[in-house]
């Protein structure tokens, strides 16, 4: 990663974690603000420009072709990181930022008061999501798996034509995918997009540039700024 060293990266957020110092922060703002210059510069990564070293999973749970013909999941190392490593595809196509994507949360907790939460919490959740929709500037989109129940009001068809699906994300009743936004001004932004499986976050990664977008209709901590 040109500029920037990764274990100075993972240096600095072990130590603002246990640190009040203002100098400290301060270094971890200066970073914060070089990751998003980098990102900022990076082309829209799609499925056709991501690196090689990214895989794509197959599609072994229930799949609905409208969704699928749209977005594609990534297979993302499980290693405690893999929230931080899945926002590092979605911006530059790689896992390279993995721990700027960590330290970019942290930055954003510290800044709106949420430094215990930094330091107590390890694993990324949706606080964490949440100060990175802040740091990123955009809305960060989680997708669950669809319901494959005919009885349940939030079942989806495996052939769903596209506009049906996406008028089911309109009214609420397309299961329950969350949607983060940091902002109110970014909330008409492209979302990042997530699958969460329960335990593990993987990006979802679209085939081609400004992809048909299905907002989720809650918003499990509506703390937008």
């Amino acid at each position: 990663m040109k500029g920037l060293n990764t274990r100075r990266i993972l240096d600095h957020f072990v130590l603002v974690l246990g640190s009040n110092k203002t100098t400290d922060t301060d270094q971890i703002s200066s970073q914060a603000r070089i990751i998003n210059d980098l990102i900022e510069k990076s082309p829209f990564i799609t499925v056709h420009n991501k690196d090689q070293s990214v895989r794509l999973k197959p599609k072994t749970e229930y799949s609905v072709q409208a969704f699928d013909s749209v977005y594609a999941r990534t297979r993302t190392t499980g290693d405690g990181n893999f929230l931080y490593s899945s926002l590092s595809i979605i911006n530059i196509g790689s896992q390279k930022l993995t721990y700027s994507m960590r330290l970019l949360a942290v930055n954003a907790m510290i800044n709106k008061q949420l430094k215990r939460t930094a330091r107590d919490t390890i694993w990324g959740g949706e606080v964490q999501i949440q100060a990175l929709s802040i740091a990123l500037f955009h809305p960060i989109y989680s997708y669950v798996q669809f319901n494959s129940d005919p009885k349940n009001r939030h079942y989806i068809s495996s052939s769903i034509k596209l506009q049906e699906l996406v008028d089911r994300f309109v009214k609420g009743t397309a299961g329950g995918h969350l949607k983060y936004i940091g902002y109110k001004s970014d909330r008409n932004k492209l979302g990042f997009c997530l699958y969460y499986n329960g335990i593990h976050y993987d990006a979802l990664l679209p085939f081609q540039d400004n992809p048909q977008q299905f907002l989720p209709h809650f918003d499990l901590i509506n703390m937008s700024l």
